[in-house]
């Protein structure tokens, strides 16, 4: 749980910790960063914008989105399989329309914001692989009570912009739905956690490989001067 570390990480409603998100951020940052052709300097801020994003996904509090299902890959427990699917897509089109948006007048201001929508972005996707139940329903031994968390282990896969196979699980902080309330579905330890966290961690540096291209087209100026510190 939380990489032993439960001094520096927390994950109070049980989600994906936030370790698991750096570290598929990080690393698929570094595996395309070599590629961008810009400073150590700027792929730091790139770095740190994306984390910072990232984790706001996750914010508490006025404003936070810790409570926006849809943006976690999961549903509310009174939404059936479909709705809450179609919330999740539609929620990523908007964060994708900003970041193309914020890139067709690449002001200081608006680098930083498609920037953020991309970090907000990769944690949205990142979540489609560890919260997505299966549409048949069927595999499960991880909670046994909790159906169709069986998948990539026996060959059913997807992506979020492929997701057919799935739908998000249902949650709520006070228990009842697919999702448990203080665990994640499918459990660390676990043959079909490393194959959903390989999985994130393929598409994460897929999608990054695009759009960072596009932003530093757009933006490198602006990063590798001294603007956002």
């Amino acid at each position: 749980m939380l990489g032993n570390n439960t001094i520096c990480w927390y994950d109070v409603y049980g989600l994906y910790a936030k370790e698991d998100h750096h570290t598929l951020t990080t690393m698929a940052l570094g595996s395309v960063s070599r590629w961008l052709g810009t400073t150590p300097r700027c792929i730091s801020r790139i770095e740190k914008i994306l984390l910072d994003a990232n984790d706001s996904q996750d914010g508490w509090g006025v404003g936070g989105n810790l409570w926006d299902n849809y943006r976690h890959y999961n549903r509310d427990t009174t939404q059936t399989g479909e709705v809450g699917d179609t919330a999740y897509g539609n929620y990523l089109a908007r964060e994708q329309a900003e970041f193309a948006t914020k890139l067709q007048n690449p002001t200081k201001a608006n680098c930083k914001a498609a920037l953020q929508a991309l970090g907000r972005l990769s944690h949205s996707r990142q979540d489609f692989f560890i919260h997505g139940i299966r549409r048949d329903g069927l595999g499960g031994n991880e909670n046994s009570s909790f159906p169709g968390w069986t998948a990539w282990s026996v060959g059913v896969t997807g992506d979020p912009s492929s997701r057919e196979n799935f739908f998000p699980s249902s949650y709520s902080v006070t228990g009842g739905g697919e999702h448990p309330s203080t665990t994640e579905p499918v459990l660390a330890n676990s043959a079909e956690w490393q194959q959903r966290f390989n999985g994130a961690l393929t598409f994460t540096i897929q999608e990054f490989m695009a759009t960072l291209f596009q932003w530093i087209n757009a933006c490198r100026c602006s990063c590798e001067q001294s603007w956002w510190y």
